[in-house]
């Protein structure tokens, strides 16, 4: 795989971290939208997600 892309997955920056968080987001959003639905929460209530830093550690 190409070094730029792994690290760019990590810490994205520029036009590829632009379209590598966007493939992310797009990626993550039906498990997210699945999560949250098994949350109680009130419509005005803000949920923060600070995911993981390091995958092996997750």
């Amino acid at each position: 795989m190409d070094e730029k892309l792994i690290i760019n997955a990590r810490k994205p920056k520029g036009e590829l971290g632009s379209k590598i968080l966007e493939r992310m987001n797009e990626s993550h959003e039906k498990l997210a939208k699945w999560s949250v639905s098994h949350l109680n929460t009130y419509d005005d209530e803000i949920i923060l997600d600070i995911g993981c830093d390091r995958w092996d550690k997750c």
